[in-house]
């Protein structure tokens, strides 16, 4: 129903159903719709009775005391439920995180400076329990939720703050839970060139977690960087990675590049775009399939370098012809 309405193919009165039909149950704690299947900000796009303010009721639903304290559980391994609050959080900032004013940013800081503070002595006593695996996951998941905000969200933070839920992070390197992205949020801009270099060579690195930690440092740094010469030593220090067939990491350095690309409204010179176009011939070369010998896993993998290789390629193609005349990429 919610895909028909996104479409356009519901009647005025059918939509007005649909509403109604959607807020009839409600869930105990959240006050929203009781489709626990389902992530918050899908409640904005679809129709909803007109006593409802869908966008009060989510923040509501994020800062109200008796949830937060109810998903504090999510960090101990203690909630299975489909999406977790970290999850919610994170894939609603991606939406609207401009609807979050000071006061409620800075409740969030408290609550993940608590959470993290909780977890450290949790973790010393509970490190062999069945939900210390769950529980790792959790916050992993809550890091991208405070990594979610980028910085320019959490511009103007306590820098107090900041340091101690940094600090307090780093508490969990030993068990292989790496938060470079959030320290990448709270950095002064002139000390950022020097923390990309230091995350561009941690890409090097073989362990997967550390690998995806750096790579989203470096992403969430370049979300606020003007610098061209910065992005451009960025983008072939990427290419020498993706050359080099680095793994694990390859769709991520993918995604990088992509990102680049599309937050840069002027021209890249020669060396850039033969860069891309070596990198993309590449790769389509390394991730064919060999039916007769690659396993199921490898195959995955190379379906999912491959989607994010054809998205950057499209995008290419639409930058040329944008950025340079008659099709024809930079001598």
């Amino acid at each position: 129903m919610g895909q028909l309405y996104t479409w356009g193919k519901l009647t005025k009165e059918q939509e007005v159903a649909f509403g109604e039909l959607l807020w009839s149950k409600l869930n105990e704690d959240t006050q929203l719709p009781d489709l626990e299947q389902y992530y918050f900000f899908v409640f904005m796009k679809w129709p909803h009775p007109e006593e409802i303010d869908p966008l009060k009721r989510i923040k509501k639903s994020f800062i109200s005391e008796k949830v937060s304290s109810k998903w504090k559980e999510d960090i101990r391994g203690r909630n299975f439920t489909e999406i977790s609050y970290w999850e919610q959080l994170a894939v609603w900032n991606r939406y609207y995180v401009d609807e979050w004013s000071a006061k409620e940013k800075k409740w969030f800081l408290e609550l993940f400076i608590g959470c993290c503070s909780d977890m450290v002595k949790y973790w010393k006593e509970s490190k062999y329990d069945f939900q210390f695996t769950f529980s790792k996951w959790h916050m992993k998941m809550m890091i991208r939720a405070i990594a979610s905000f980028g910085r320019n969200g959490w511009k103007g933070t306590n820098p107090v703050q900041s340091k101690k839920l940094c600090t307090l992070l780093k508490e969990f390197y030993d068990e292989g839970i790496y938060s470079w992205e959030v320290e990448a949020m709270f950095l002064a801009d002139e000390k950022v060139p020097a923390f990309m270099n230091e995350m561009l060579e941690l890409m090097y690195e073989t362990e997967s977690d550390m690998v995806f930690s750096a790579t989203m440092a470096v992403e969430k740094c370049l979300e606020t960087i003007m610098d061209q010469q910065l992005k451009e030593n960025t983008l072939l220090e990427l290419f020498n990675l993706i050359k080099a067939r680095k793994e694990p990491g390859l769709e991520y350095f993918l995604m990088i590049i992509h990102n680049i690309f599309y937050r840069t409204n002027s021209r890249f010179p020669s060396k850039i775009m033969k860069g891309v176009s070596q990198v993309l011939r590449l790769v389509e070369k390394y991730t064919r399939i060999n039916f007769q010998t690659s396993t199921q896993e490898e195959f995955k993998e190379n379906i999912k370098v491959r989607k994010q290789c054809a998205t950057l390629a499209f995008l290419i193609y639409r930058f040329e012809n944008t950025f340079y005349e008659a099709n024809i990429a930079p001598k």
